[in-house]
């Protein structure tokens, strides 16, 4: 039982680690619009966001998974999909994002 355990938590930690690299990638179809609506070029928006992005996960992952071993898995994800979803509501309202 508890071999099968371990490979779970080894493919968990896997998918996991993959996440953080697509995430960052995943911006790179609005790059464009966000280098000019900052007023910059491609190469400096880029640089700004990716790193910004990494280093933002990087520092946001020992506190969200204190948040989780406190309160509960559940509970932190629901909090982090619901900061979420308020942050894009308000950039909605200031016209930022359709």
């Amino acid at each position: 039982m508890a071999d099968r355990r371990t490979l779970i938590l080894i493919i968990g930690v896997l998918l996991a680690s993959a996440l953080a690299p697509l995430g960052s990638t995943s911006i790179a179809v609005a790059m464009p619009q966000i280098a000019l609506f900052m007023n910059m070029d491609s190469g400096t928006a880029t640089q700004l966001l990716v790193g910004g992005y990494l280093l933002i996960s990087v520092i946001g992952q020992a506190p969200a998974g204190k948040l989780g071993d406190i309160i509960g898995y559940q509970k932190a994800l629901y909090i982090e999909w619901a900061f979420h979803n308020g942050t894009l509501r308000l950039l909605q309202c200031r016209g930022i994002t359709r």
